[in-house]
């Protein structure tokens, strides 16, 4: 598509229609990338964090080695801390809602 020369009206038209289909189908992927990791996050996690090795002796150690894991620790602090930006941005949103509410009511 990229080297493909637009030189009228009809050409553009079939250009745009060829990148609809595209973005469709992008999106139908991305939706079904989404959905593979919304049903398979636990265990992708899981087994990112926690050696083979560990799956081998036993459900009892494999856990252990995972609450001991300095990967999950850091992924529980990269997680605490995005959910705290996230939960300041909201309140910060909402006080300047409130705020310009009263300036419209003062003004």
């Amino acid at each position: 598509m990229a080297d493909k020369k637009i030189h009228n009206v009809a050409t553009l038209e079939k250009a745009i229609a060829e990148l609809e289909l595209k973005k469709k189908l992008l999106e139908a992927k991305l939706d079904a990338n989404g959905e593979h990791l919304q049903k398979n996050f636990i265990t992708m996690a899981l087994r990112s964090v926690v050696p083979k090795t560990s799956f081998e002796t036993g459900p009892i150690a494999a856990a252990s080695h995972f609450l001991k894991s300095e990967k999950l620790k850091e992924g529980f602090t990269k997680l605490v801390s995005s959910f705290t930006g996230m939960a300041t941005e909201g309140v910060e949103s909402i006080m300047n809602k409130i705020k310009g509410r009263k300036d419209e009511k003062a003004g």
